[in-house]
């Protein structure tokens, strides 16, 4: 998924095109969902990043982008068990 990621429009075009016409699908119920990028090099986040948000937090939008890191094995895909060991 990196590479894809990395490839820009050209990999999307790509993507596009092979699966253009395809008839095939497959149930949902059928495929685990896996996270989007699995392993990503670092994660970046930006807090209280819109209106709502603060308001539901009780603060004031911050006047400069309150930034915060999360570990990047904190990544999973959706309805995975949570390990803490």
């Amino acid at each position: 998924m990196i590479l894809f990621l990395e490839g820009g429009e050209p990999a999307m075009q790509l993507a596009r095109q092979l699966l253009r016409g395809t008839e095939a699908r497959t149930p949902l119920s059928e495929v685990t969902l896996l996270a989007p990028v699995p392993r990503p090099s670092k994660i970046i986040a930006i807090g209280l990043n819109y209106m709502d948000h603060c308001r539901e937090q009780g603060h004031e939008p911050p006047k400069s982008p309150v930034i915060f890191a999360k570990f990047s094995s904190a990544v999973i895909g959706p309805g995975a068990t949570i390990r803490w060991d």
